[in-house]
């Protein structure tokens, strides 16, 4: 995730989710929903009898997030609405996933290891998937090298992956703490 890539249209000042207060970043989360189901609603036009039950639920929710706060306000001018947005080498801003309205603790990334047998290399490959909240934000995988740090632990963690699928990156340390308990280091 990039780094301040939320700016203000007015005084140009940036931050990133951590600067802001979950109202803030929920306006925001709110106002890029609304864009994103306004142009899917515009898209299934004239499909209604094939999508009819997707556009029912767009035509709700599009309604239910009309009621919401969709300006978000800059925290420092207190003026200007908050727009996200990645300088570009050109000095050209191009817009970036909801991703960026997310504060870090929010994430989450669940892995799924595969068995110990089935690596055809020295590094290590577990599959994963990213989430926050709700939201999927990308599947793929880690690759661990044999100099990493953690690489004897997701030894561990892989002649035991039937108990570790959908292993949290929150339950990352206390995986570490079973395995010291269960091979004190010499």
């Amino acid at each position: 995730m990039e780094s301040k890539c939320i700016a203000c249209r007015q005084c140009s000042s940036h931050f990133d989710a951590n600067d802001l207060d979950r109202r803030t970043l929920q306006c925001m989360r709110d106002a890029l929903e609304f864009e994103e189901l306004r142009k899917e609603r515009k898209e299934l036009r004239g499909r209604e009898g094939f999508y009819g039950p997707r556009v029912d639920y767009l035509e709700k929710k599009l309604i239910e997030l009309q009621r919401a706060d969709l300006n978000p306000i800059c925290p420092k001018c207190r003026d200007g609405k908050l727009v996200i947005d990645i300088p570009m080498p050109d000095g050209d801003y191009r817009f970036i996933p909801e991703a960026a309205l997310y504060k870090d603790e929010e994430w989450e990334t669940f892995y799924y290891p595969m068995p110990l047998d089935s690596m055809k290399s020295a590094s290590l490959v577990i599959p994963c998937s990213t989430h926050c909240g709700p939201n999927h934000f990308g599947g793929g995988s880690i690759h661990i090298k044999p100099a990493s740090p953690d690489y004897e632990l997701w030894i561990w963690i892989m002649k035991r992956h039937e108990a570790y699928q959908g292993l949290s990156s929150k339950r990352l340390n206390e995986v570490r703490e079973q395995k010291d308990k269960a091979e004190p280091k010499r």
